[in-house]
């Protein structure tokens, strides 16, 4: 068999596919014991296959990025292989990527069932939405989890979310405002005053959080689920939930070496405007055929300060970077539902993960 892992947001690994990948490590696992050959296709525009690394303007990405795109390559890349490397025409070819990568394995299969045998979608969404409160809801639960080697516990979930409410009451003043920049080192003047400076601060947490790559074997500090757990119970056991986000803050803003911490959105977003700032990227594409805007509004289950980070803040860049209105990213998300299936694709032998 062939065995492929389908890049995403990012760069491809290099010869590390061949033993590990963060999207593909069951590829990895099993490719020995089946014997399967295996390639790792870099994403077009991500990494160093990019078409023109200077030109990332919007005319450049309307062209040449999409999910419909990144599948042709798949398909064309596997003609090119087949005569390069002079592969069996019964050679059975299973795609294999998690989170967006899965998502491209699985409408690999869907629209080439000829090509591709098998897919394999790992942590993959199924349906594109605009407001994907269900993200920042999970890892809520994440929080609270100790098995299966997650790393937290009730306790860290209940540090988090109490002190992020306490953070959400002082943002009702300007007094409150006013002590929450000086204890957590807020660039600039009265930056809160800024109700999408606050978004930016609040609506992700504010420390990091590594929900997605949980990497039990890194080495900086609160640097997964455990590490940043137990920094954060153990300074709430004497300063309380608050006092353990603002101590966890101030070691993070220390490590980083910068005098204060910037939280300025205009900023981030005028940068993007650069057409050589690869931040663009996956922003289009969001704008452009996904949404999967990571809310965090009252009544979810986001474990961060609620109602800052909305439907509304998360669309402002498309407006901003690409003339891309509000109305119409909804309409984009609905024709990519209708393209590829929503919660129901029409495809056989997808193993969503």
């Amino acid at each position: 068999p062939v065995f492929v892992c389908v890049g995403g947001e990012g760069p491809a690994f290099e010869k590390d596919v061949l033993y590990r990948s963060a999207h593909c490590n069951d590829m990895t696992e099993l490719a020995p014991q089946v014997g399967a050959l295996m390639f790792a296709v870099e994403h077009r525009f991500y990494g160093y296959s990019m078409p023109n690394v200077t030109n990332l303007s919007t005319g450049n990405l309307e062209r040449f990025l999409s999910s419909q795109q990144a599948v042709a390559d798949l398909k064309q890349f596997r003609i090119w292989a087949m005569g390069k490397y002079k592969i069996d025409v019964e050679a059975k070819w299973v795609t294999y990527g998690g989170s967006y990568p899965g998502m491209v394995s699985s409408y690999a299969r869907l629209l080439h069932p000829h090509l591709f045998h098998a897919a394999v979608a790992s942590s993959a969404p199924v349906r594109a939405q605009v407001d994907f409160q269900g993200y920042l809801n999970v890892l809520g639960q994440s929080l609270a989890v100790a098995d299966y080697d997650v790393g937290g516990s009730p306790t860290c979930l209940s540090v988090m979310s109490n002190g992020h409410d306490e953070i959400g009451k002082l943002l009702k003043t300007d007094d409150g405002k006013r002590s929450l920049e000086k204890k957590f080192g807020l660039c600039g003047e009265n930056p809160l005053d800024d109700k999408w400076n606050i978004a930016q601060w609040v609506g992700f947490g504010v420390i990091p959080v590594s929900g997605q790559s949980n990497d039990p074997t890194c080495k900086g500090y609160a640097c997964d689920i455990a590490k940043m757990c137990k920094d954060l119970i153990d300074s709430a056991a004497a300063k309380g939930a608050f006092g353990a986000l603002e101590e966890v803050a101030a070691k993070e803003l220390q490590d980083s070496e910068e005098e204060c911490k910037d939280i300025t959105y205009s900023l981030d977003w005028g940068e993007s405007l650069e057409v050589t700032n690869w931040v663009r990227v996956w922003q289009f594409q969001t704008c452009k055929e996904f949404g999967f805007y990571q809310t965090c509004v009252e009544g979810s289950g986001c474990p961060f300060t609620k109602g800052y980070s909305t439907v509304d803040f998360q669309l402002d860049p498309c407006v901003k970077l690409f003339n891309i209105s509000a109305a119409q990213v909804y309409e984009n998300v609905e024709a990519t539902n209708r393209y590829y299936g929503s919660d129901t694709p029409n495809s056989t032998r997808v193993l969503w993960v």
